[in-house]
Protein backbone atom coordinates (compact mmCIF):
# COMPACT_ATOMS: atom_id res chain seq x y z
CA UNK A 1 0.00 0.00 0.00
CA UNK A 2 2.85 2.31 1.02
CA UNK A 3 4.45 1.67 -2.48
CA UNK A 4 1.26 2.52 -4.03
CA UNK A 5 0.72 5.68 -2.40
CA UNK A 6 4.62 6.49 -3.15
CA UNK A 7 4.01 5.83 -6.65
CA UNK A 8 0.49 7.90 -6.70
CA UNK A 9 2.54 10.90 -4.93
CA UNK A 10 5.02 10.92 -8.05
CA UNK A 11 3.16 11.20 -10.50
CA UNK A 12 1.04 13.60 -9.48
CA UNK A 13 4.05 15.65 -8.48
CA UNK A 14 5.41 14.73 -12.24
CA UNK A 15 2.31 16.41 -13.60
CA UNK A 16 2.41 19.27 -11.47
CA UNK A 17 5.74 19.71 -13.30
CA UNK A 18 4.85 18.86 -16.86
CA UNK A 19 1.98 21.51 -15.75
CA UNK A 20 4.25 24.47 -14.33
CA UNK A 21 6.57 23.31 -17.10
CA UNK A 22 3.68 24.35 -19.88
CA UNK A 23 2.85 27.24 -18.47
CA UNK A 24 6.45 28.78 -18.38
CA UNK A 25 6.71 27.57 -21.87
CA UNK A 26 3.42 29.68 -23.03
CA UNK A 27 4.48 32.50 -20.55
CA UNK A 28 7.92 33.06 -22.69
CA UNK A 29 6.25 32.50 -25.74
CA UNK A 30 3.38 35.24 -24.94
CA UNK A 31 5.63 37.43 -24.42
CA UNK A 32 8.12 37.18 -26.73
CA UNK A 33 4.98 36.97 -29.19
CA UNK A 34 3.82 40.18 -27.31
CA UNK A 35 7.20 41.53 -27.69
CA UNK A 36 7.39 41.09 -31.52
CA UNK A 37 4.46 42.57 -32.35
CA UNK A 38 5.19 45.97 -30.26
CA UNK A 39 8.26 45.96 -32.52
CA UNK A 40 6.15 45.61 -35.79
CA UNK A 41 3.84 48.30 -34.62
CA UNK A 42 6.78 50.58 -33.58
CA UNK A 43 8.49 49.96 -37.02
CA UNK A 44 5.02 50.72 -38.73
CA UNK A 45 4.73 53.38 -37.00
CA UNK A 46 7.99 54.99 -37.78
CA UNK A 47 7.15 54.57 -41.57
CA UNK A 48 3.96 55.80 -41.40
CA UNK A 49 5.00 59.05 -39.77
CA UNK A 50 7.75 59.31 -42.52
CA UNK A 51 5.41 58.83 -45.29
CA UNK A 52 3.16 61.66 -44.05
CA UNK A 53 6.37 64.08 -43.09
CA UNK A 54 6.79 63.99 -46.85
CA UNK A 55 2.99 65.07 -47.70
CA UNK A 56 3.15 67.73 -45.44
CA UNK A 57 4.28 71.56 -46.31
CA UNK A 58 6.79 71.75 -42.98
CA UNK A 59 9.28 73.78 -44.39
CA UNK A 60 12.40 73.25 -43.13
CA UNK A 61 13.40 69.87 -41.81
CA UNK A 62 16.84 68.99 -39.46
CA UNK A 63 17.38 66.51 -37.36
CA UNK A 64 15.61 67.91 -34.42
CA UNK A 65 12.60 66.58 -35.87
CA UNK A 66 11.50 63.66 -33.36
CA UNK A 67 11.67 60.15 -33.85
CA UNK A 68 8.56 58.66 -33.53
CA UNK A 69 10.03 55.26 -31.85
CA UNK A 70 10.95 58.07 -28.64
CA UNK A 71 7.20 59.05 -28.85
CA UNK A 72 6.30 54.70 -28.84
CA UNK A 73 5.74 53.74 -25.22
CA UNK A 74 3.86 57.19 -24.17
CA UNK A 75 1.72 56.39 -27.58
CA UNK A 76 1.51 52.89 -26.76
CA UNK A 77 -0.24 53.63 -22.86
CA UNK A 78 -2.94 55.87 -25.26
CA UNK A 79 -3.50 52.53 -27.41
CA UNK A 80 -1.07 52.61 -30.40
CA UNK A 81 -0.86 48.84 -30.36
CA UNK A 82 -4.11 49.29 -32.40
CA UNK A 83 -2.73 50.93 -35.28
CA UNK A 84 -3.26 49.55 -38.75
CA UNK A 85 -0.08 47.72 -40.37
CA UNK A 86 1.54 49.41 -43.62
CA UNK A 87 -0.58 48.90 -47.03
CA UNK A 88 -3.32 46.57 -45.23
CA UNK A 89 -5.30 48.74 -49.09
CA UNK A 90 -4.07 46.65 -51.46
CA UNK A 91 -6.10 46.71 -54.23
CA UNK A 92 -5.65 47.48 -57.52
CA UNK A 93 -8.59 50.39 -58.52
CA UNK A 94 -6.28 52.09 -54.97
CA UNK A 95 -3.14 52.28 -57.52
CA UNK A 96 -3.60 55.09 -59.37
CA UNK A 97 -4.41 57.18 -56.22
CA UNK A 98 -1.60 55.88 -54.52
CA UNK A 99 0.69 56.32 -57.50
CA UNK A 100 -0.40 60.43 -57.85
CA UNK A 101 0.27 60.21 -54.05
CA UNK A 102 3.71 59.11 -54.24
CA UNK A 103 4.21 61.29 -57.13
CA UNK A 104 3.52 64.70 -55.41
CA UNK A 105 5.18 63.80 -52.01
CA UNK A 106 8.35 65.74 -51.09
CA UNK A 107 11.13 62.90 -50.24
CA UNK A 108 14.26 65.70 -50.02
CA UNK A 109 12.34 65.97 -46.86
CA UNK A 110 13.86 63.13 -45.92
CA UNK A 111 17.36 63.54 -47.33
CA UNK A 112 17.43 66.86 -44.91
CA UNK A 113 16.66 64.66 -42.32
CA UNK A 114 18.82 61.77 -42.81
CA UNK A 115 21.55 62.05 -45.86
CA UNK A 116 21.89 58.56 -45.71
CA UNK A 117 18.05 58.54 -47.48
CA UNK A 118 18.57 57.10 -51.13
CA UNK A 119 14.90 57.32 -52.10
CA UNK A 120 11.43 55.80 -51.19
CA UNK A 121 10.47 52.04 -53.04
CA UNK A 122 6.87 51.26 -53.60
CA UNK A 123 5.78 48.15 -55.40
CA UNK A 124 1.34 48.68 -55.79
CA UNK A 125 0.03 45.59 -54.83
CA UNK A 126 2.49 44.90 -52.02
CA UNK A 127 3.59 45.62 -48.48
CA UNK A 128 7.05 46.81 -50.15
CA UNK A 129 5.97 51.12 -49.67
CA UNK A 130 9.45 51.69 -47.66
CA UNK A 131 12.53 53.83 -47.44
CA UNK A 132 15.96 53.27 -48.71
CA UNK A 133 18.88 54.12 -46.97
CA UNK A 134 22.24 54.32 -48.11
CA UNK A 135 25.91 54.49 -46.58
CA UNK A 136 28.36 54.13 -49.05
CA UNK A 137 30.97 54.12 -45.57
CA UNK A 138 29.35 51.37 -44.04
CA UNK A 139 26.89 49.78 -46.39
CA UNK A 140 25.12 47.31 -43.67
CA UNK A 141 25.15 50.05 -41.33
CA UNK A 142 21.15 49.74 -41.50
CA UNK A 143 20.60 45.92 -41.52
CA UNK A 144 19.27 46.40 -38.11
CA UNK A 145 18.86 49.77 -37.83
CA UNK A 146 15.53 52.01 -38.77
CA UNK A 147 15.18 55.33 -40.62
CA UNK A 148 16.83 57.32 -37.41
CA UNK A 149 19.83 54.47 -36.53
CA UNK A 150 17.55 52.63 -33.75
CA UNK A 151 17.97 49.07 -33.32
CA UNK A 152 14.82 47.14 -35.37
CA UNK A 153 14.66 43.51 -36.18
CA UNK A 154 13.37 44.50 -39.45
CA UNK A 155 16.01 46.88 -40.40
CA UNK A 156 16.17 49.05 -43.15
CA UNK A 157 16.27 48.67 -47.01
CA UNK A 158 19.61 49.42 -48.04
CA UNK A 159 22.14 50.08 -50.88
CA UNK A 160 24.71 47.39 -51.36
CA UNK A 161 28.54 47.92 -51.43
CA UNK A 162 29.78 49.00 -54.60
CA UNK A 163 26.73 51.03 -55.94
CA UNK A 164 24.71 53.74 -56.29
CA UNK A 165 21.10 55.09 -57.36
CA UNK A 166 22.78 56.00 -60.53
CA UNK A 167 24.78 52.55 -61.14
CA UNK A 168 24.16 50.22 -64.10
CA UNK A 169 23.01 47.87 -61.79
CA UNK A 170 21.69 49.14 -58.42
CA UNK A 171 21.03 46.04 -55.90
CA UNK A 172 18.72 46.56 -52.61
CA UNK A 173 18.80 44.53 -49.87
CA UNK A 174 15.90 44.22 -47.54
CA UNK A 175 15.10 41.25 -44.64
CA UNK A 176 12.21 38.70 -45.49
CA UNK A 177 9.84 39.14 -42.36
CA UNK A 178 7.67 36.59 -41.44
CA UNK A 179 4.99 39.17 -41.37
CA UNK A 180 5.43 39.72 -44.81
CA UNK A 181 7.02 43.25 -44.18
CA UNK A 182 10.58 44.81 -45.76
CA UNK A 183 11.20 41.87 -48.60
CA UNK A 184 8.77 39.60 -47.35
CA UNK A 185 6.95 39.22 -50.22
CA UNK A 186 9.76 38.69 -53.03
CA UNK A 187 9.44 34.91 -52.58
CA UNK A 188 5.25 35.15 -53.85
CA UNK A 189 7.47 36.23 -57.88
CA UNK A 190 8.21 32.87 -57.82
CA UNK A 191 5.10 32.08 -59.70
CA UNK A 192 4.51 33.56 -63.23
CA UNK A 193 1.01 34.34 -62.38
CA UNK A 194 2.61 36.97 -59.00
CA UNK A 195 4.56 38.85 -61.27
CA UNK A 196 1.66 39.12 -64.71
CA UNK A 197 -0.11 41.39 -61.65
CA UNK A 198 2.81 43.30 -59.95
CA UNK A 199 5.46 43.64 -62.11
CA UNK A 200 5.91 47.31 -61.70
CA UNK A 201 8.76 48.71 -59.21
CA UNK A 202 8.80 52.29 -58.63
CA UNK A 203 11.67 54.31 -56.95
CA UNK A 204 11.25 57.97 -55.79
CA UNK A 205 14.28 59.65 -55.00
CA UNK A 206 14.72 63.33 -53.84
CA UNK A 207 15.86 64.63 -57.36
CA UNK A 208 13.92 62.57 -59.86
CA UNK A 209 11.95 58.99 -59.95
CA UNK A 210 12.64 55.87 -61.75
CA UNK A 211 9.61 53.02 -63.15
CA UNK A 212 11.12 49.60 -63.31
CA UNK A 213 9.92 46.26 -64.93
CA UNK A 214 10.62 43.08 -63.34
CA UNK A 215 11.83 40.91 -65.51
CA UNK A 216 12.81 37.69 -63.60
CA UNK A 217 13.08 35.79 -60.25
CA UNK A 218 15.65 33.44 -59.57
CA UNK A 219 16.90 31.49 -56.53
CA UNK A 220 20.28 30.89 -55.43
CA UNK A 221 22.42 30.30 -52.26
CA UNK A 222 25.70 32.32 -51.42
CA UNK A 223 29.17 30.81 -49.79
CA UNK A 224 30.86 33.75 -49.23
CA UNK A 225 31.50 34.69 -45.18
CA UNK A 226 30.73 38.09 -45.85
CA UNK A 227 27.63 38.26 -47.85
CA UNK A 228 24.83 40.04 -45.89
CA UNK A 229 22.03 37.55 -44.36
CA UNK A 230 23.21 34.94 -42.37
CA UNK A 231 20.15 32.33 -42.50
CA UNK A 232 20.83 31.80 -38.55
CA UNK A 233 19.76 35.48 -37.83
CA UNK A 234 17.33 36.18 -40.31
CA UNK A 235 13.83 36.11 -39.86
CA UNK A 236 11.83 34.14 -42.02
CA UNK A 237 8.90 31.60 -43.18
CA UNK A 238 9.93 28.69 -46.18
CA UNK A 239 9.62 29.35 -49.19
CA UNK A 240 7.75 26.68 -51.33
CA UNK A 241 9.77 24.12 -53.24
CA UNK A 242 10.25 24.56 -56.88
CA UNK A 243 11.97 22.85 -59.58
CA UNK A 244 13.14 25.61 -61.34
CA UNK A 245 15.26 29.02 -60.57
CA UNK A 246 17.58 27.55 -58.23
CA UNK A 247 21.23 28.35 -59.11
CA UNK A 248 23.80 26.99 -56.37
CA UNK A 249 26.34 30.05 -55.44
CA UNK A 250 25.38 32.55 -58.27
CA UNK A 251 27.49 35.21 -56.82
CA UNK A 252 24.64 37.87 -58.47
CA UNK A 253 25.83 40.63 -56.11
CA UNK A 254 29.23 41.03 -57.82
CA UNK A 255 27.53 42.85 -60.59
CA UNK A 256 26.22 45.42 -58.37
CA UNK A 257 27.97 48.77 -60.00
CA UNK A 258 28.91 49.91 -63.15
CA UNK A 259 29.03 47.12 -66.00
CA UNK A 260 30.62 47.40 -69.31
CA UNK A 261 29.01 45.46 -72.35
CA UNK A 262 30.07 42.32 -71.50
CA UNK A 263 29.90 42.31 -68.06
CA UNK A 264 26.08 43.49 -68.99
CA UNK A 265 25.73 40.71 -71.21
CA UNK A 266 26.92 38.11 -68.66
CA UNK A 267 24.38 39.20 -66.11
CA UNK A 268 21.46 39.19 -68.28
CA UNK A 269 22.59 35.55 -69.48
CA UNK A 270 22.81 34.26 -65.79
CA UNK A 271 19.83 36.04 -64.75
CA UNK A 272 17.73 34.13 -67.33
CA UNK A 273 19.39 31.10 -67.12
CA UNK A 274 18.37 30.81 -63.20
CA UNK A 275 15.14 32.21 -63.80
CA UNK A 276 11.98 30.81 -62.14
CA UNK A 277 10.29 31.18 -65.25
CA UNK A 278 10.44 32.91 -68.94
CA UNK A 279 8.22 36.40 -69.29
CA UNK A 280 10.13 36.91 -72.48
CA UNK A 281 11.95 40.18 -71.56
CA UNK A 282 15.46 40.70 -72.52
CA UNK A 283 17.02 43.91 -71.43
CA UNK A 284 19.29 45.78 -73.82
CA UNK A 285 22.95 46.90 -72.85
CA UNK A 286 22.41 50.74 -71.50
CA UNK A 287 18.88 49.42 -69.55
CA UNK A 288 19.22 50.05 -65.69
CA UNK A 289 19.16 46.93 -64.04
CA UNK A 290 17.75 47.17 -60.50
CA UNK A 291 17.68 43.96 -58.51
CA UNK A 292 16.35 43.33 -54.80
CA UNK A 293 17.44 40.53 -52.41
CA UNK A 294 16.14 38.62 -49.48
CA UNK A 295 16.41 35.15 -47.63
CA UNK A 296 15.32 32.48 -48.95
CA UNK A 297 14.97 29.32 -47.15
CA UNK A 298 15.12 26.50 -50.02
CA UNK A 299 18.77 26.19 -48.89
CA UNK A 300 21.49 26.72 -46.11
CA UNK A 301 21.87 30.66 -47.30
CA UNK A 302 19.77 30.62 -49.32
CA UNK A 303 18.35 34.30 -51.65
CA UNK A 304 15.49 35.04 -53.64
CA UNK A 305 16.71 37.89 -55.99
CA UNK A 306 14.01 39.92 -58.28
CA UNK A 307 15.38 41.63 -61.25
CA UNK A 308 13.89 44.20 -63.07
CA UNK A 309 14.92 46.80 -65.52
CA UNK A 310 14.32 50.78 -65.85
CA UNK A 311 11.45 51.53 -67.76
CA UNK A 312 11.42 53.78 -71.72
CA UNK A 313 9.17 56.44 -71.14
CA UNK A 314 7.41 55.28 -67.91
Amino acid sequence: MKNMKKMKEREHAGGQIGILICAVVFLISSVEWGRTRMQAVREADTIAQLAELTRQDTGSVTQSWPSPQDDFEEGQEKGSSERKMPDQNLQEENFPEQEKDHETRDYAKLSRLNSDFAGWLWIPGTMVDLPVMNDPGDPQKYLRKDFFGKSSAGGSLFVAEGCGTESDCLLIYGHNMRNGTMFGSLKCYEKKEYWETHRWIHFYMPENSCSYEAFAVFRTTVSEPETVFEQETATGADADANAGGQGENFPYYRYAGNLNQEQFQNLIREVREYACYDTGIVPEYGDQILMLSTCSYHAKNGRVVVVARAAKGK
